[in-house]
C-alpha cells in the first residue's frame, strides 16, 4: 500500500534542504528514520521537482523509489514555467523511473522546438522555482548571477540596507545574453553623502572585497590622482509631482557611487535614493510578501530595463515581458536622461525596434525656427527685427 504524503512540516523542511543541497547521504538518513520509526510519511513533488530542475537523476530516482510523484497538473505548471527546458525535465523523470512515456517526450520536444526564442529566456518565467544557492533556498534563476554580485547584495542587506536590490542593465543583459558593463544596486540613502560613503566602505569590507582606486584627475606634472570612492553623481531620479494646489509627491533624488571591486574589478554603481521612493523601498523590504525590487523597477524609464533581484527572487514588470517577447524598446518614464540611455541600449540591441515614444526621445524633432518679431513703424509700414 502506498504511503500517504508527509504531514510533519519539520520533516518536509529538513528533507527539502537535503535534496536542494544534493546530499544523498542525508536524504537516505531521513528515509531510514521514517522506515525504522514506522512513520507514515513520504517525499512529495515539492522535493522531486527540485531534483528534476537540478538534473540530479540519482536524487530523483531515490525520491521516486520512496513514492514521490508528479501529477498531470504538476507537470502542466512545470511546462508553463519553463517551456523550453520541459523536455529535459521529462527526460530526468523518465531516467528516474517515474514512468514518462516516449510519446510524451517526443510531443514535449516538438512543442518546445515550435516556441519563439524568447521562451528560453528564464527571466520571463511566471512560476518561481527555488533552489539551494549560497546556503539559502531562493529563486533558482539567481544562480545565473555571478556569485560576487550575490555576495555584495547580501552583505549590503546584512549591513543594514535590507531594501538593497540589483536592477536594470546588468540583469537585462544577463538574461538577454548581451555584454555586461556594470552592476546597478539601489538602496535608500543613509542620510548624507558622508554616511553613504562610510556605508559603502563598511559593506565592501565585510564582503571581503577590496575597492580599487580610480583615476579622478591628472596632476600638474603628469601624475594621476586616484581615489577609492570618487565624488558621486547626483540627480533627480523621480521629479516632484505637483498641481495648482501644491505638492502631490516630493522629488526623489539619487546619489550614484562608482565602486570598482573584486577579483574581476567589477564596476558597481551603488545608487542611494532618498525621498518617497527611498521610503517605499525600505517599507517593501520590511513587509512580508513584498519586494523592494518590485517597487524600484517601476520607476525605470525603459520597459526592457524593468527587471530586478531583491536577494530572494527575480522580478519583472509586464512592460519588460512585452519588450522581451516582442523584441522592442519602449519608453515609459522620461527621466531627463532617456535620450542617452536609449542610445546606449540601441547599440546593444540593434535588431530590436523602438516604440514611437522611444524613437521620439532618441531622435527629437528639430526645434522650430524662431519667427522674426514685427512691429508697426510710426513712419508707416511694418518692420521686422
Amino acid at each position: 500500500m502506498a504511503r500517504p504524503p508527509q504531514r510533519n512540516p519539520l520533516y518536509a523542511d529538513a528533507l527539502t534542504d537535503s535534496v536542494a543541497r544534493g546530499d544523498m547521504a542525508a536524504v537516505r538518513a531521513h528515509f531510514d528514520k521514517v522506515l525504522w520509526g514506522d512513520s507514515e510519511q513520504r517525499p512529495t513533488w515539492d522535493q522531486l521537482q527540485i531534483a528534476v530542475q537540478q538534473n540530479d537523476v540519482p536524487m530523483a530516482r531515490l525520491l521516486v523509489t520512496w513514492g514521490a510523484r508528479a501529477t498531470e497538473a504538476d507537470l502542466a505548471v512545470l511546462q508553463k514555467a519553463a517551456p523550453k527546458k520541459y523536455p529535459d525535465y521529462l527526460q530526468t523523470l523518465r531516467r528516474a523511473g517515474h514512468g514518462i512515456s516516449p510519446q510524451a517526450l517526443r510531443e514535449s520536444a516538438l512543442q518546445a522546438a515550435a516556441l519563439p526564442d524568447s521562451a528560453a529566456n528564464e527571466s520571463l518565467e511566471n512560476t518561481i522555482i527555488k533552489a539551494f544557492i549560497d546556503d539559502r533556498f531562493i529563486d533558482y534563476r539567481a544562480g545565473r548571477l555571478p556569485q560576487e554580485w550575490r555576495q555584495v547584495l547580501h552583505t549590503l542587506q546584512q549591513t543594514g540596507a535590507s531594501e538593497a536590490m540589483i536592477g536594470g542593465g546588468a540583469l537585462r543583459d544577463l538574461f538577454n545574453e548581451r555584454a555586461i558593463k556594470d552592476v546597478d544596486i539601489f538602496l535608500q540613502s543613509r542620510g548624507s553623502e558622508n554616511k553613504n560613503r562610510k556605508f559603502i566602505k563598511q559593506a565592501f569590507q565585510k564582503a571581503g572585497l577590496s575597492i580599487e582606486k580610480q583615476v579622478v584627475a591628472r596632476g600638474m606634472y603628469g601624475g594621476e590622482v586616484r581615489e577609492e570612492l570618487p565624488d558621486p553623481k547626483k540627480s533627480v531620479f523621480q521629479a516632484r509631482l505637483g498641481s495648482s494646489y501644491g505638492t502631490i509627491r516630493a522629488a526623489s533624488n539619487s546619489e550614484a557611487w562608482t565602486v570598482i571591486a573584486g577579483k574581476d574589478k567589477t564596476e558597481y554603481n551603488v545608487v542611494f535614493v532618498d525621498g518617497p521612493l527611498g521610503k517605499m523601498l525600505k517599507a517593501a523590504a520590511e513587509k512580508d510578501g513584498a519586494s523592494s525590487a518590485a517597487v524600484m523597477i517601476k520607476a525605470f524609464d525603459l520597459g526592457l530595463c524593468q527587471i530586478g533581484f531583491d536577494g530572494e527572487k527575480i522580478v519583472v514588470t509586464d512592460a519588460y515581458r512585452e519588450d522581451v517577447t516582442e523584441k522592442k524598446i519602449t519608453l515609459h518614464v522620461d527621466n531627463g536622461t532617456s535620450q542617452q540611455h536609449i542610445a546606449r541600449v540601441v547599440k546593444k540591441y540593434p535588431d530590436w525596434k523602438l516604440s514611437p515614444e522611444a524613437d521620439k526621445a532618441l531622435n527629437p524633432p528639430p526645434a522650430p525656427k524662431p519667427q522674426p518679431r514685427r512691429s508697426y513703424s510710426g513712419y508707416g509700414g511694418w518692420s521686422s527685427y
